[in-house]
């Protein structure tokens, strides 16, 4: 998906690589869920995404589709997306925490960082500079992630 913004005004003008450090720890996050607040339903599912909330849920596709997925049109394909309760994610809970951090979603589990395609097959990852209030230290973007074999990801 094409976005038209500014990367200067997003980041801090710079890309990484999973093995770099970057200013993106929330050092266990203040809770505030900003990042969990949305309104457009831009929490985009990949395949693997879907199975791991499959797999961790015991749920089948069928079962979560229209309970916390829905399906989207994006570009003409047709992508999940998970579903909003009070404008925000599903899984917020009342306390301002995630119920699945440990299998969350992809797009979650990168935020604050987003990624940049340099070619077909290879993008870097940048810092949403404006994104979290609560960042406060360096943290190797591959150990940000927390994904086994991420190259296979």
């Amino acid at each position: 998906m094409k976005r038209n913004v500014d990367f200067t005004e997003i980041s801090d003008n710079k890309t990484y690589s999973s093995g770099d450090m970057c200013k993106v720890s929330t050092g266990g996050c203040a809770g505030c869920h900003e990042c969990c607040a949305f309104s457009d339903g831009t929490i985009f599912l990949d395949p693997y995404d879907v199975y791991e909330l499959s797999h961790n849920l015991n749920l089948s596709f069928k079962e979560m589709l229209g309970r916390f997925i829905s399906l989207t049109v994006v570009d003409g394909v047709v992508t999940p997306v998970l579903m909003q309760k009070d404008n925000a994610c599903f899984f917020l809970n009342k306390e301002g925490r995630c119920d699945i951090h440990s299998f969350r979603p992809g797009y979650c589990r990168m935020f604050p960082l987003g990624r940049i395609w340099e070619s077909e097959d290879s993008f870097k990852y940048f810092v949403q500079v404006h994104e979290c209030p609560n960042i406060q230290s360096k943290i190797k973007i591959k150990s940000w992630l927390n994904i086994e074999n991420i190259k296979d990801y």
